[in-house]
């Protein structure tokens, strides 16, 4: 393993309980606002998903996520990943990463607002 990343792991756990609690609540509210997009675009998500990233199926009035990433993309300036770059089983979902802050989950969402029915 690169000896920085080591050295940062080593300083990442010498922080202390504090450093770890503030970061959970960071990730828990990314997750809760990623969670409020996907219901803004009427995706089914597993709630109790860990890591980085939330996965979503897509609707059924989609062909393919595909279809929904890219009718996003060009109607409201927002990006999603397809599941399908990840493999076969990703066909049908989209996902997003929790690295983001929550005001870029809240600016998505404003720009998506003129597409809903």
């Amino acid at each position: 393993m690169f000896k920085h990343v080591q050295l940062g792991a080593i300083e990442a756990l010498q922080l202390g309980e504090a450093w770890f609690t503030a970061l959970q609540s960071e990730y828990r509210a990314r997750r809760i606002i990623a969670q409020q997009l996907f219901d803004m675009l009427g995706c089914k998500y597993r709630l109790g998903q860990e890591g980085m990233f939330i996965w979503a199926q897509i609707p059924s009035n989609w062909a393919s996520g595909e279809e929904l990433v890219e009718h996003l993309l060009q109607k409201a300036g927002v990006f999603i990943t397809p599941g399908f770059i990840f493999g076969s089983e990703g066909h049908g979902f989209v996902r997003v990463s929790l690295c983001s802050p929550p005001a870029v989950f809240e600016r998505a969402m404003q720009k998506l607002k003129p597409l809903q029915k």
